[in-house]
């Protein structure tokens, strides 16, 4: 099951906010009932699971409540669709659920103008079409001529054959008829890409095979859009239909990718080459009426937009109202089943209340004394250092070279050599060790750098690569770390110095060390993803690195207050179900003379209560609007009448229980407009009621015959085209075998989750996104993905997400350039092809090169797709790697330029490939099989960064000409 958010939220904090204007869930204003959220704002609303969508209404206009104020008066929409979900899991555990989206606008607010008419959903819509007067597609095929009036080939005055087109080459006599003018052309008989019949053209010889036009590099003279006789790219192209041409679509046929042309034979792409205009489809829906549907619908279908929803006090009020809710009691549904105790399932850490995190993790380390180190930052207390490989011009002769044996230099035992008639002692060591110092030993190795400026000379430049070289430690900033001076005095050294240390090192902090306490005491219980925490050992032990209230700080993975649970397991996530009474407004003790308060309201309210002395304050008021507290509201599964279910005598009955007891009381005048105020009260809320209560019409309301949201009998009615393209006719018929549309309409007392959170967890046990960008792979088992998503175009980062069967593990920037667009020929160095493909991860290759950084390489080779044949071609050396950034050729590795274009690589920030690389080593580590897919977005992609919730790089932008260098 595909589940998505019924709107583009920012984050759940930003779901639960408190400043929605109609209250949160459970609570709305005046101490009443609320049974789901308001998406606020001008927004669409887009389903939220697979499903099928049993009911809806589309009120033509709005309704008002007549208060005196004219234009003023409130309006309100009842306008809704219900959708009816079914859920199983791989064990069996069996959940039907509901989704309301209710206050939808209005048929006439979507035609009121232009813009409004655009946020028609799809679903809804009547679409009209015409060729645009940019359209430029052409038929590939061969330009065959006629002659002019001497007897030549006339170029100006040619016949236009699709490719394969069946031709007749005329011949005399058994001979082919070649022009007197130009032995080269045959005269043949053939039908053009129009159909008309032509017996006196001529082609080029070779041009005819098999009795078919062999040739695809002509463009037809007509252009416009290309009509194909199948919908697919592969089929045959039929003909061309001119810019401007408006065009007649037969909807029960066609995709969202494929318009079946009306009355005639083909199919066009529907892409940019189209101009669109749609309009509320009134000839196949219903209005002002509760309508019996039952269509298929794919999670995160738009299928509406917030209406509006005024109350007295709050007028031009745009919202949509959106609940989640069972029939089902969800207790066995919330404690997981089978599904909950598979170990494979439980992905998750529960941290518990109380638990110790160190913030200063010291690990076991040998780094000598003598070691050349650079200090990258430094204060008063700690520094944190990399190990560094000096190095120094040298001469060849004083070397070893076993380079072809051992990989690198040695140094050349002493020896005697004539210089100038005397025979002199050379001591080698010694005289590498003054360039280097005290940290080469006789038998240290040593590397050729720069050879192939050296390679020629008398000289080489070697490099000594010292135990721990290019890491990085943070350390205590004690005596070893001082610089000496010429004088043989030690000083402190600052940031950027290099020095080698005077003390042997025997202990580093995995980050940078904090000066506050070296523990914090967790208060409140954490569940992590742990395929998501970064991990750390040291020998035996081994750590997980948690973040709590933006601090790092680590545990053991064996510490007594961590245990490994299930996302099936709703209770361990802090879900609690809850009976919520029926009340549509709950009594508050002394308010409206009232003398109890709700046993419901006493359990939310013992939630902010924090000191529990029964008085909540207004400073545990405030903090009960964070998002603590705001999310533990979000996990309770409140059993409670249905708020649509209300009839007009049950709503008056609750107003006049509501007043009764300050009726009661009141005497004189004040009983007198207390009365008032009950009966005004009253006749608004029956007419509200009357008005936007559905409950008992879903099953009597008018049936729908129409193609709308329907699909009572067949595929060939609408929906074929704006909803079943999202279901194969596989999945439909699975579904409608699981799932038969039903509603209790006698059963007014529902579960009601908040929608939000029951879509968080529902994405945690469907796995989230654990899919490509284009659904066309999904993890499963032990796969990983690393799905790079590129602009086609290629001058554009796009973002590189990994995931596995749980969702997304880690998300960042990358690009796909190369220095030329062939993706297939081998040494090409064209753009990096697209498809699947296997991946292996080294992490010394190449390391510290500014083509690829230091943290090593990805390395690629195609499985599928375009991947597949660049491979076959011999194209190699693919990998995903980092290195120097945009106007900073091979002058620097840090992340200071936009991202730089490769000879075809996947390129991303040095940063970003040091977690990268961790995280796949981790990965690996869990047996874990790595895939990578990469696909070309041929449209906005700013659409793919807003789905992943990823920021796009500030630095990035269209990089012009390619470039050679990588």
């Amino acid at each position: 099951m595909n589940i998505e958010y019924p709107y583009n939220i920012k984050s759940l904090t930003d779901s639960l906010k408190s400043s929605n204007r109609f209250g949160i869930y459970p609570i709305g204003k005046f101490n009443a009932w609320h049974g789901g959220i308001h998406i606020e704002g001008d927004s669409h609303v887009k389903c939220i699971a697979d499903g099928r969508v049993i009911a809806y209404r589309i009120p033509t206009k709005y309704f008002y409540e007549d208060l005196g104020k004219g234009k003023d008066n409130p309006k309100y929409s009842n306008g809704f669709v219900l959708m009816q979900h079914y859920y199983k899991s791989e064990e069996g555990l069996e959940f039907t659920f509901y989704s309301l989206y209710n206050h939808l606008m209005s048929k006439k607010d979507y035609e009121k103008d232009d813009y409004s008419k655009k946020k028609i959903p799809d679903v809804l819509a009547e679409f009209s079409y015409k060729v645009s007067d940019q359209a430029n597609d052409a038929i590939k095929g061969l330009e065959v001529y006629k002659l002019n009036s001497k007897k030549e080939i006339d170029k100006t005055n040619l016949v236009f054959l699709k490719y394969k087109t069946k031709v007749e080459v005329l011949t005399n006599n058994g001979k082919d008829i070649l022009l007197e003018s130009n032995k080269k052309y045959n005269k043949i008989k053939c039908k053009d890409y129009e159909g008309t019949t032509h017996s006196d053209v001529y082609v080029s010889k070779g041009l005819i095979v098999n009795g078919k036009a062999n040739y695809k590099g002509d463009k037809s003279p007509k252009k416009g859009v290309i009509v194909y006789e199948e919908a697919k790219d592969t089929s045959e192209q039929l003909r061309i239909i001119e810019k401007s041409t408006k065009i007649k679509i037969d909807k029960k046929k066609s995709t969202n990718k494929w318009l079946k042309l009306e009355d005639e034979e083909g199919f066009i792409k529907n892409d940019d080459n189209l101009t669109k205009t749609k309009k509320i489809d009134e000839e196949n829906l219903f209005f002002d009426k509760v309508v019996k549907s039952d269509g298929l619908l794919k999670a995160g279908t738009i299928i509406g937009h917030t209406g509006l929803f005024d109350s007295p006090s709050i007028s031009q009020y745009r919202a949509a109202h959106v609940e989640v809710f069972s029939f089902e009691d969800p207790k066995d549904f919330l404690k997981g089943g089978k599904d909950s105790e598979k170990e494979e399932n439980k992905k998750f850490l529960k941290i518990d209340k109380g638990a110790e995190l160190q913030l200063n993790l010291k690990i076991s380390v040998s780094i000598k004394k003598h070691t050349p180190v650079k200090i990258l930052e430094i204060d008063d207390n700690y520094c944190k250092i990399q190990i560094i490989k000096p190095s120094a011009e040298v001469f060849y002769k004083h070397l070893n070279d076993e380079y072809k044996t051992k990989g690198h230099y040695t140094i050349k035992d002493d020896y005697t050599e004539t210089i100038d008639g005397v025979e002199t002692e050379i001591k080698c060591y010694e005289i590498l060790k003054a360039l280097f110092g005290k940290y080469l030993k006789a038998d240290s190795p040593l590397y050729s750098k720069n050879y192939i400026i050296y390679k020629n000379t008398e000289k080489r430049e070697a490099e000594y690569q010292p135990e721990h070289y290019d890491k990085t430690f943070w350390v205590k900033n004690n005596t070893a770390i001082q610089k000496q001076m010429a004088e043989s005095t030690l000083i402190k050294p600052v940031k950027n110095d290099e020095f080698t240390l005077t003390e042997d090192i025997t202990e580093y902090y995995i980050s940078k060390p904090s000066t506050e306490s070296d523990t914090i005491i967790t208060k409140e219980i954490l569940r992590i993803n742990s395929a998501s925490i970064p991990k750390h050992k040291d020998g035996e032990k081994q750590y997980y690195k948690i973040t709590y209230n933006k601090k790092e700080g680590w545990i053991k993975t064996d510490d007594p207050k961590i245990t490994k649970i299930s996302a099936f397991d709703w209770e361990e996530f802090g879900f609690e179900v809850m009976d919520a009474g029926d009340e549509y407004c709950y009594s508050v003790k002394d308010v409206k003379n009232n003398i109890e308060t709700s046993p419901f309201l006493e359990k939310i309210w013992k939630t902010i209560d924090e000191n529990n002395d029964n008085i909540i304050d207004e400073n545990e008021w405030n903090r009960a609007k964070n998002t603590k507290v705001l999310s533990q509201f979000s996990k309770l599964v409140c059993k409670h009448k249905s708020e649509w279910s209300y009839t007009e005598s049950e709503i008056e009955k609750e107003i006049k229980e509501y007043y009764k007891i300050g009726l009661n009381q009141a005497t004189g005048d004040k009983k007198k407009n207390l009365e008032k105020k009950q009966d005004e009260n009253i006749a608004l809320l029956k007419k509200r009621v009357k008005n936007t209560c559905f409950w008992d019409k879903v099953e009597k309301g008018e049936q729908e015959t129409k193609s709308t949201f329907s699909n009572l009998s067949t595929l060939t009615l609408l929906p074929a085209a704006f909803i079943y393209y999202y279901f194969t006719n596989e999945e439909k018929k699975e579904s409608d075998k699981k799932n038969i549309r039903s509603f209790k309409t006698s059963q007014k007392n529902v579960w009601h989750f908040h929608p939000i959170a029951f879509i968080e967890q529902m994405k945690l046990i469907t796995g989230g996104v654990n899919h490509t960008f284009d659904n066309k792979y999904k993890a499963t088992g032990n796969e990983v993905y690393i799905n790079v998503i590129t602009p086609k175009g290629r001058d554009l980062e796009g973002p590189l997400v990994v995931f596995d069967s749980s969702g997304i593990l880690f998300k960042t920037h990358s690009l796909c350039r190369g220095s030329s667009s062939d993706r297939f020929t081998g040494g090409g160095n064209g753009d990096t092809p697209t498809g699947k493909a296997s991946t292996s991860y080294d992490s010394i290759r190449h390391k510290g090169e500014y083509s690829y950084g230091n943290y090593g390489l990805i390395d690629l080779i195609g499985l599928e797709g375009e991947f597949k044949k660049a491979t076959s071609n011999g194209r190699a050396g693919i990998a995903i790697h980092c290195g120097h950034t945009s106007g900073y050729y091979k002058k620097s590795l840090e992340d200071i330029g936009k991202l730089m274009g490769t000879h075809g690589c996947i390129r991303v920030y040095n940063n970003e490939m040091k977690k990268l690389g961790e995280l796949y080593s981790d990965l690996k580590s869990q047996g874990k099989k790595i895939y990578c897919y990469i696909e070309d977005h041929d449209g906005d992609i700013n659409d793919v960064y807003k789905f992943y919730d990823l920021k796009r790089d500030i630095k990035d932008k269209s990089r012009g000409a390619r470039s050679a260098n990588q």
